[in-house]
């Protein structure tokens, strides 16, 4: 007879039924806790998002995020006339783009 079985065979079967509510109560503690870290992370990145818009109301450009280096070609047509890639200015207040590939679109 094999040895991995030897619990079912004694007196101790109250171990069985422990064990699948135990496994029951782990396999819920980890799911709400992927919930919780979601909802967290969620919450996170709202507060962020809020931080920053309140920050391009009152004009507050050291707590905003640095603006992506942009380069305007001297051909421009308005490159004389609009500054808009300096601090504070239209590039920075406009600007909510996350990814480097939405600040380039």
């Amino acid at each position: 007879m094999p040895q991995r079985f030897y619990w079912v065979f004694t007196s101790e079967l109250w171990a069985v039924p422990a064990a699948v509510v135990a496994g029951i109560l782990l396999a819920l503690l980890v799911r709400r806790y992927r919930q919780l870290t979601v909802e967290w992370m969620r919450a996170s990145t709202l507060a962020l998002v809020n931080r920053y818009g309140v920050a391009r109301q009152q004009r507050d450009w050291s707590n905003l995020p640095e603006p992506d280096s942009v380069t305007v070609p001297a051909t421009h047509p308005y490159a004389g006339d609009l500054d808009i890639v300096r601090e504070g200015l239209a590039a920075q207040l406009l600007d909510t783009t996350g990814t480097t590939m939405g600040a380039n679109a």
